[in-house]
């Protein structure tokens, strides 16, 4: 990964490449071999120098169950069982277990991940109260999705902090581990806010067209026009200062610290990508510096 990232960047900017870290977006592990996983995401630590965050989730679309011919009413208790044996082989490279739903011989983890204890954890919230309590509970930091609007983030930070509180953590703990959860948000830039709203027209209105769980993503069920998806403010379009603006008000009211932009929803031409993302990280990343 260093030496294709340093030939696409170019020699100067090749030992900053070298930092960027890689993370899973998501890993589904109810319906899959909590050792096949294990095994993948410790050879991709171990491929990246110990650079692997791990977004970690249950899944939501029972479709993804019955394909793998799993019961999607068997979510819970398989994704419990699945995370308590990955991160258990990943801290002692060798594991016995005897679940429920997996069964695990004794065996010894080959590679095994750099990064100790494990690779840090990221747990991956689409709508689920009960995810942000299960994360609080670990002191494991979360991501949202794009579904949960302003008042549902906000409800999940303070849940968060209450349910960690109860848990017997430390409140500074929690204000560090707080400090790294983030949420989903589809982003454009251009030089004036009608114009990012002219051009991600097309690919948002695609995107959502062909979603089948709108309301996964906070969305109404129902097809909605381009106006509605511009009110919902999950959608951040504008020019520099109005994204700056955005984000300010977005951090102040809701305490979520990160965003992850989401550029290219709906297949965005390419070129308009990259364009927006220079402008971001010109003109409206360096205020959040």
């Amino acid at each position: 990964t260093n030496l294709i990232a340093g030939t696409v960047f170019g020699n100067k900017n090749y030992r900053f490449v070298k930092r960027i870290r890689l993370g899973t977006a998501v890993t589904r592990t109810a319906p899959h071999h909590p050792i096949h996983v294990a095994e993948d995401l410790a050879y991709g630590d171990v491929l990246s120098g110990g650079r692997l965050n791990w977004g970690v989730g249950k899944g939501y679309d029972p479709l993804g169950f019955s394909t793998y011919g799993i019961d999607y009413e068997q979510r819970d208790e398989r994704w419990q069982e699945a995370i308590d044996i990955v991160t258990r082989v990943w801290e002692d490279g060798t594991i016995a277990y005897e679940g429920k739903h997996f069964q695990v011989p004794q065996l010894e983890l080959f590679p095994k991940p750099v990064q100790r204890p494990i690779p840090p954890p990221y747990l991956m919230v689409s709508r689920s109260d009960e995810s942000v309590e299960f994360a609080a509970r670990l002191l494991w930091p979360f991501v949202m999705g794009q579904g949960p609007d302003w008042d549902d983030a906000r409800h999940k930070i303070e849940l968060y902090r209450e349910s960690a509180l109860a848990a017997g953590h430390a409140a500074a703990d929690i204000d560090a581990t707080i400090a790294n959860c983030a949420q989903l948000k589809q982003l454009h830039v251009a030089e004036t806010t009608q114009q990012t709203q002219d051009e991600y027209e097309r690919g948002l209105m695609w995107y959502v067209a062909t979603s089948r769980n709108r309301q996964m993503f906070g969305f109404k069920r129902e097809a909605q026009p381009y106006e509605y998806y511009l009110e919902y403010r999950s959608v951040m379009l504008g020019s520099p200062e109005q994204l700056v603006e955005t984000i300010e008000e977005f951090r102040e009211y809701t305490g979520v610290p990160n965003l992850i932009g989401w550029f290219n929803c709906g297949g965005q031409p390419h070129d308009q990508v990259c364009r927006s993302m220079g402008m971001f990280g010109e003109q409206v990343l360096p205020h959040f510096r």
